[in-house]
């Protein structure tokens, strides 16, 4: 597959008055971009796979998916003492994805006979998840650690196609699916994958909780030095794909990254600074 993403932007903000500081985030956390599978998804594929080949026929598919998790966070620190502060605040994030692609059942000498299954649709879902952290500082010395807790999202779909030009038959002429494949699973069992993409079905779609850890260290005047690491808790996360079975479960591990970055204080209103992740 294909991805394109012109633009990720990310907005912070924060405004301190005496003890306080308010502060604000506006990010995409999650998808990002459209990807195109022009030769076919082989997990989109499979859905049909079984009913063509029955019929002789093979099939072929193009599939396109839009992903967005857009995310808006707020919260407050507050400074109790001189070397600790507390922080807490809440996670919105708001889930779009689209998913539109054919599949067409081909005869082997024949050529394309029709499309099997042909899909448009869209799932929405909006989560929110308490956000809590703490600094400490010593000397020269900064550490901070945050949590942020698992945001349950359920996703609901919205079909605006999801047809069958072969089926039409048992259909009564109506290549419409939505609604219909509890009855045609009894017929054809294949069909029953197909449950997931009617109209109004929900599935989960988590945004697993995460810790951070990190520390400074102000080496100089001009000069800082910094270590960080963000732990994901995948596992406990539950992502249900659209075309079955839970994404998270056949993880091996949760995932993790480390990062380092280092400060230059050039001049007074000039601050250079380069990382790694």
């Amino acid at each position: 597959g294909e991805v394109y993403v012109p633009c990720m932007p990310t907005i912070m903000a924060a405004y301190k008055t005496g003890d306080w500081t308010f502060s604000g985030f506006f990010g995409i956390p999650g998808g990002g971009g459209n990807a195109q599978f022009n030769d076919g998804l082989p997990a989109f594929d499979a859905m049909g796979a079984g009913l063509v080949a029955a019929q002789g026929l093979n099939a072929t598919s193009a599939f396109e998916s839009t992903q967005y998790v857009f995310s808006l966070q707020l919260g407050a620190a507050y400074k109790i003492s001189d070397n600790w502060s507390v922080y807490a605040g809440v996670r919105g994030n708001y889930t779009s994805a689209n998913y539109s692609g054919a599949i067409t059942a081909v005869h082997p000498q024949a050529g394309a006979v029709g499309k099997l299954l042909d899909l448009d649709l869209t799932q929405t879902g909006i989560a929110f998840a308490p956000v809590i952290g703490v600094d400490y500082k010593i000397g020269d010395f900064n550490f901070a650690a945050k949590y942020e807790f698992r945001a349950v999202t359920n996703v609901e779909n919205e079909t605006d196609k999801f047809e069958s030009e072969l089926l039409a038959p048992m259909l009564g002429g109506d290549g419409n699916l939505d609604g219909k494949i509890g009855a045609l699973s009894q017929a054809m069992p294949a069909l029953s994958r197909l449950a997931t993409l009617q109209n109004g079905q929900t599935l989960r779609s988590d945004a697993p909780a995460m810790l951070s850890l990190a520390g400074s260290w102000q080496a100089t005047s001009w000069f800082k030095a910094m270590l960080g690491a963000t732990y994901y808790f995948d596992k406990d996360a539950k992502v249900e794909s659209l075309l079955g079975g839970d994404n998270n479960r056949n993880l091996d591990h949760n995932t993790y990254e480390l990062l380092a970055g280092v400060e230059f204080n050039v001049t007074k209103n000039l601050l250079l600074s380069a990382g790694v992740q």
